[in-house]
């Protein structure tokens, strides 16, 4: 980050005259506080010197930056909302750099305040500093929690072969139970078990569990994630849950009946309130059978803060790009995955409900190809993996429903099928997949007929990997977006274009030879209808052609005939 730094000395007279007048306190006990407060800031109203404070420019280029290091003071209930906004908008990369140079400026800060200040006043300045910047740094927000991994194990003496004899024998974390502890390449029996990252796991016995306590930020929603891997034949399932809670049976448990990729791993997510500013995180095994050591591998637990997106002008479903959504294991290549029946309040995926019997896979742009931003979904369960949302509409008046289908350029072939549901209707969305990446756009339009509507999205086919590997794929979800059908997304002129005519008379080819500038050789036929936005810049500015390219097949006639 490249600005100048402009020091802001608060004046105790200052702060007492925006209290009350000029030199004396406020009679109020709640605005006789004062907090000071720093940090980074392109608005000048973010963070503000105190009405008279005196400032002092350290580098004459200062003024012109637009970032300001700002050292001022406010009321207690001032600093208290710009704290939270600052933990709304600030990512963990912000907290780290901004601990990361705390002591480096902390020595510049006192040189520039020290011709003018006690020696008192500038430790007190420098606690001022640290703190500000470490009371965020101290609560979690993403990433490995601490031996996350597992690196750190046990000293010989504290094991016996494989089994784990100390509770408290691998740092940062407490045992119960028959406990293994595997190193990468282990052998159990003609089998190798193999840790996706790093060299060590840990294996759970019957009844057995692991627990973490974690600092965390007390009524922010939270997402766990945690690669396992099933190391027997049985139903394996596991149980997730954290402490305090007071909400009834709020726990997870996940099924491992079904593994979604071919190496033995997967990743799963969970999502929770933190209902206390330190929680303690179980995991723990309830199967119980003849074996004590037949469970599953746990390794790579993270854990990451949710900020649940609000509905837009331009979109009245909430997070409809899913780029909310659980921390993705940047050494992993295959997806994070959201188990079935996950309440909305507790949903890794912010906004969205996980209406099936199997799970629904989390993917990123830097291992798939998504078709809008960096995150999407993968319906990998068929029939059973599905997604939904409520939203509130009003009965009688029409919206449009728009989202992108593709496939996640992880050979993923065949032909797809995604049923989109809205209100009392469904429409069909076929998508020919070649494994290589790539989507299509549709449009469900719908009257609604009750104050809340559920949209809904599932895969009608089954689907698994052509490099036979066997596994499990679906076709992409991705930039689901409600609206009403004449609702301008654009700052200028728009303008509804219908098209209709016979099926296969060449609507889809010119709509499409007008966006791409070549004739399609091959299409596939429109069924309901498809909305794409062509854009022109005319003498009187631009103009935004919404082409609706309509359905020709005599089937769809009615439905044709209502746009």
């Amino acid at each position: 980050m490249a600005a100048s730094l402009s020091y802001l000395r608060p004046s105790p007279v200052a702060c007492s005259a925006a209290s009350g007048r000029r030199g004396q306190p406020s009679s109020s006990p709640s605005q006789s506080w004062w907090t000071p407060l720093f940090g980074w800031s392109s608005d000048p109203d973010y963070i503000s010197p105190a009405a008279g404070s005196a400032v002092e420019e350290v580098d004459p280029t200062a003024k012109q930056a637009r970032s300001r290091f700002a050292l001022g003071c406010f009321t207690e209930e001032k600093a208290r909302q710009l704290r939270m906004k600052t933990l709304e908008t600030t990512t963990f990369h912000d907290i780290m750099y901004h601990s990361a140079i705390a002591a480096r400026l902390a020595s510049d800060v006192l040189e520039g305040i020290g011709r003018h200040t006690s020696a008192m006043q500038k430790i007190t300045a420098l606690l001022v500093l640290l703190c500000a910047t470490f009371r965020a740094a101290l609560s979690f927000t993403d990433g490995l929690l601490p031996n996350g991994n597992f690196d750190k194990g046990p000293k010989p003496w504290q094991m016996s072969g494989t089994k784990v004899l100390d509770p408290h024998a691998i740092p940062n974390w407490q045992l119960s139970g028959f406990i293994e502890y595997i190193r990468s390449g282990q052998k159990q029996g003609d089998m190798i078990l193999v840790v996706p990252s790093g060299a060590f796991a840990v294996r759970l016995g019957d009844k057995a569990s692991i627990k973490t306590v974690v600092k965390v930020t007390n009524g922010y929603f939270y997402s766990l994630t945690f690669s396992v891997a099933r190391t027997c034949a049985d139903n394996e399932k596991l149980n997730v849950s954290v402490s305090p809670n007071l909400e009834p049976k709020d726990w997870g448990m996940l099924p491992m009946q079904t593994m979604y990729s071919s190496n033995g791993w997967d990743t799963y997510s969970w999502g929770f309130l933190a209902q206390s500013n330190h929680i303690e995180i179980v995991i723990h095994n309830p199967n119980v059978d003849n074996h004590p050591a037949c469970g599953p591998l746990i390794d790579s637990v993270a854990l990451k803060a949710l900020f649940f997106p609000k509905r837009t002008k331009d979109n009245m479903l909430k997070n409809g790009n899913f780029e909310e959504g659980p921390y993705v294991l940047p050494n992993t290549s295959w997806g994070v995955l959201i188990p079935p029946n996950i309440e909305d309040d507790h949903s890794p995926l912010p906004g969205w409900m996980i209406e099936s019997l199997k799970a629904v896979k989390y993917i990123d742009s830097d291992h798939f190809t998504v078709p809008e931003g960096k995150r999407a979904i993968e319906l990998v369960g068929g029939r059973e993996s599905a997604i939904a949302q409520v939203v509130k509409t009003k009965p009688g008046k029409q919206y449009a429903l728009t989202f992108a289908v593709g496939d996640a350029k992880n050979a993923c072939e065949g032909s797809m099928m995604v049923e989109a549901f809205a209100g009392t209707l469904t429409l069909q969305v076929p998508y020919e997949s070649k494994g290589q990446g790539g989507f299509k756009k549709a449009t469900l339009l719908f009257k609604a007929v009750s104050p809340r509507t559920r949209v809904r999205f599932l895969s009608t086919c089954y689907h698994m990997t052509s490099d036979n590997s066997g596994s499990l794929c679906g076709p992409v979800i991705d930039d689901v977006r409600l609206a009403l059908p004449n609702q301008q997304t654009v700052d200028y002129l728009s303008v509804k274009l219908l098209i209709v005519g016979d099926g296969g008379t060449g609507k889809t080819t010119f709509v499409k030879r007008h966006r791409t500038g070549e004739f399609e050789k091959r299409y596939e036929p429109t069924i309901g209808v498809e909305v794409h936005p062509l854009d022109f810049r005319t003498t009187r500015g631009e103009i935004r052609y919404y082409c609706w390219d309509t359905a020709g097949q005599e089937k769809f006639g009615g439905l044709r005939d209502g746009y």
